[in-house]
């Protein structure tokens, strides 16, 4: 516990206020093709970028 509460205060070296993460899944069913995946995902994309809060948004397929 002590090691998990020490890696969360490590300076990352970059803020991570008022950052949000989520994961999309999309239904494997709907979106068989891949190019129906990412023209969905890039429809969330710009749906996001223009939201007024918003400064900038990025999408990646898996996270590190």
């Amino acid at each position: 516990m002590r090691s998990l509460v020490r890696l969360i205060n490590v300076d990352k070296g970059f803020s991570t206020d008022h950052v949000l993460t989520m994961s999309i899944n999309p239904s494997p069913v709907r979106y068989a093709d891949a190019r129906k995946e990412i023209n969905y995902i890039q429809q969330i994309s710009q749906s996001v970028r223009v939201l007024p809060a918003v400064r900038s948004a990025g999408f990646v397929y898996t996270l590190p």
